[in-house]
């Protein structure tokens, strides 16, 4: 192969600057040996560890090698892995972003032609994460999400299963068609891109399209076309409707925005909640359901977006660890 890896070529891949060219190019190396596969686990694990300084470690490689080698011998005393990396990290004086626990490529499955195990992702909650999967399409990952995906080959069906929210970018590919199951319905792509939010425990499951076309398929037979700028919702009793909407409102939060268009409150809870991993109880939820608010969050914390809302419509609240209580007042 005369395609060059290096640690710098990997960022690129994480950081997802690669042609498609390049990309399909780097996931074949990987699948070339243990080796190869191990070298690039150990760069994908310190990338989500210390994303946003590695680029500037790539470029040194003196600090680079110092740092793969506090990780090894913190590695020998220590079984977390996460762990380690993020005290490396701290040691180092990087700052650190825990982009969740990604149970990502494994050895024996890819020499397998990944048909065997099943592939997981999960990000903690009040995190977000980004994943490239093997043929190249990239998914970022909303709070407390689980990607899970397996017989991801040439002769197989590209299918995820999620249990959350994510943003798909889907490689083309005219012969394997692209499928993400959720818990009422399948989403059935060639390339394009859109969003699926599907937590378990939320009445509707929304699929938003940005690009291209999807289709939604349903266990009795019924299926709906979306075209881009369109927004389906399916209850968990099978209703579903179909509108056009602002997607860029809906996809933001991968860009670390929130963005509400007169959205009412028992809407924006679950948001709210998966946003900083807490759990909001609302007192009167019943006489206040439709009470809207337009806001946008970026990097206020939970006291500062309540403090909004208090402006627009009196309330009380209070936080307690991961708890919020809010009522509102008459």
């Amino acid at each position: 192969m005369n395609f060059n890896v290096d640690k710098v070529s990997i960022i690129r891949f994480l950081n997802g600057e690669m042609s498609l060219k390049e990309r399909k190019e780097l996931v074949k190396w990987i699948l070339e040996g243990e080796r190869n596969l191990k070298y690039f686990n150990d760069i994908k694990a310190v990338y989500e560890a210390v994303h946003n300084e590695l680029n500037s470690i790539a470029g040194t490689n003196k600090e680079w090698e110092r740092f793969l080698k506090r990780i090894e011998r913190e590695r020998r005393k220590k079984t977390n892995w996460l762990g380690v990396i993020t005290k490396a990290a701290a040691i180092l004086l990087l700052p650190v972003m825990a982009l969740g626990l990604s149970f990502y490529f494994n050895a024996s499955t890819l020499e397998k032609g990944l048909q065997a195990e099943k592939l997981v992702v999960i990000t903690p909650k009040g995190q977000k994460s980004k994943v490239i999967l093997p043929d190249s399409t990239v998914v970022w990952l909303n709070s407390g999400t689980q990607l899970s995906y397996s017989n991801f080959n040439k002769e197989g069906s590209r299918h995820v299963r999620l249990e959350g929210e994510g943003y798909f970018e889907v490689t083309k590919d005219a012969e394997h068609p692209f499928i993400v199951s959720t818990k009422d319905y399948d989403v059935k792509v060639l390339g394009t891109k859109f969003n699926v939010r599907s937590y378990n425990g939320d009445e509707n499951t929304q699929t938003a399209l940005a690009e291209g076309k999807v289709l939604l398929l349903f266990t009795d037979g019924r299926s709906f076309y979306l075209k881009p700028g369109q927004v389906a919702m399916a209850s968990n009793i099978g209703k579903v409707k179909v509108k056009r909407t602002n997607t860029n409102n809906i996809i933001c939060w991968k860009n670390n925005v929130l963005r509400f268009d007169n959205t009412s409150v028992k809407d924006i809870v679950p948001r709210l909640e998966h946003w900083y991993g807490v759990k909001i109880y609302v007192r009167n939820m019943k006489k206040n359901v439709d009470k809207r608010y337009t806001m946008t969050i970026k990097t206020e914390s939970l006291k500062e977006t309540l403090q909004l809302m208090k402006y627009v419509t009196p309330l009380k609240y209070s936080i307690n660890g991961d708890k919020v209580e809010l009522e509102f007042l008459d």
